[in-house]
């Protein structure tokens, strides 16, 4: 493992080698409750060159969910509206795309309860 700006990254694989690695990486931080670590090892994935449309919507949907933990709300909005935007993808992968539509919902409520609190 390295490190680089914060993000542990597993060296063994490159991109080219086996495009899931970073995915897989990311949801092991989440898994350890490095949910920041994980929001940035998901955001680094989709830097990616050859990210198909079908790994971004699964990438922008838990970077949406890290968003959310971190309360960053207009971020998770931002993820989930571009997950929902890949169109194809998600017609193709209707459960991700009903989890990015649910999380888009909560970060809207979310900002809107944040709102109220300060009237």
């Amino acid at each position: 493992m390295s490190s680089q700006a914060g993000i542990r990254l597993n060296t063994r694989f490159a991109l080219s080698d086996d495009r899931m690695w970073p995915r897989a990486e990311a949801n092991a931080l989440f898994r350890e409750g490095d949910v920041a670590g994980a929001a940035a090892a998901y955001s680094h994935a989709l830097e990616a060159d050859e990210v198909k449309d079908e790994d971004k919507l699964a990438l922008l949907a838990n970077l949406s969910l890290c968003r959310l933990r971190l309360t960053e709300f207009g971020a998770a909005e931002s993820a989930a509206e571009e997950a929902l935007r890949l169109g194809a993808a998600c017609y193709a992968n209707p459960g991700l795309a009903a989890k990015a539509a649910g999380r888009l919902l909560e970060a809207r409520r979310a900002q809107v309860s944040r709102d109220d609190e300060w009237i």
